[in-house]
Order: C-alpha cells, then structure tokens, then sequence
C-alpha cells in the first residue's frame, strides 16, 4: 500500500485554517451576542445561577477534555510519527479545539437567555484563551513534516 504524506504546507495550512475558523467564531459568537443584547433592554435582574453553575461545570470539563487530549494524546504522538504523518493527530486536533469553542457557545446560550456579562463573559475568554494556548504552532513539528521539494 502506498504511504501518501501530506505535503507540510499543505498540512499547515489546515491546521491553521481550521484553527482561525473555530477561534474567531468564538469572537464572532460575542460581538452578535452583543448587537442583539443592546437592542433589547431583557437583562434579568435575578437570573438563575443554576444554570450557570452547570454550564460552569460542562465548560470546565470541556475545557479540561480538550487540554487532555493534546497533552495525552497529541504531544506524545508527535515524536513517534515518521516525516509526513502530521495528518495523524488532525482529528484529535479537532477535537480539542471543538471542546474548546463550545464553552464559548455555553456563554452565547446564557447571553441569549438575558443573563448579564457577569455571567457569560468569563465564558468567552476561558474560550478564546485555552484556544490560543492550543494554536497550532508548528516549531515543535519540523521534523516530522516532510522536506518541501
């Protein structure tokens, strides 16, 4: 069966293509969250915490799954991989980042609900930070990507 590596930039490209999309639409989230909330005056003025309490809880879970696996799952694998095989760890990539926009959703949701900033904007950032910390920087992986010819 033939080995067919991915050329490194087009692989490069992906992951930083994919990457831009998922945390900029956490960004994206907020600023229409915003727009609509300033046309309508709907803030509760004693919402109920529970619900944030538990997207707290999903968020932080999220959070910690999606840190999880890069750290247990991809990291470790980078070194094992032979030049070209970047490809491998593409899906957990995804899946780390996915986990990682949805705690910004959890924060959409509860805007939605008329929840005030207090209560959804920590959401957002923990969402926009922990997708930074998971860019995917590629100085680590030079040497598993293929010499371009």
């Amino acid at each position: 069966m033939e080995n067919r590596a991915t050329p490194p930039t087009q692989a490069k490209l992906m992951f930083w293509i994919i990457w831009a999309a998922l945390a900029f639409s956490i960004i994206i989230y907020f600023v229409v969250l915003k727009t609509v909330a300033t046309g309508s005056e709907e803030v509760l003025e004693k919402p109920d915490q529970s619900i944030v309490l538990v997207l707290a809880g999903v968020g932080l879970l999220s959070i910690a799954v999606s840190l999880g696996i890069r750290i247990l799952l991809v990291n470790p694998r980078i070194g094992k991989l032979a030049p070209g095989e970047i490809m491998k760890v593409f899906p957990h990539c995804i899946i780390s980042w996915a986990l990682a926009e949805a705690v910004g959703i959890y924060g959409l949701v509860l805007g939605f609900m008329g929840h005030p900033i207090g209560s959804y904007g920590l959401f957002f950032v923990t969402s926009f930070c922990t997708m930074l910390f998971l860019a995917p920087t590629f100085a680590r992986l030079v040497r598993v990507l293929p010499d371009a010819e």
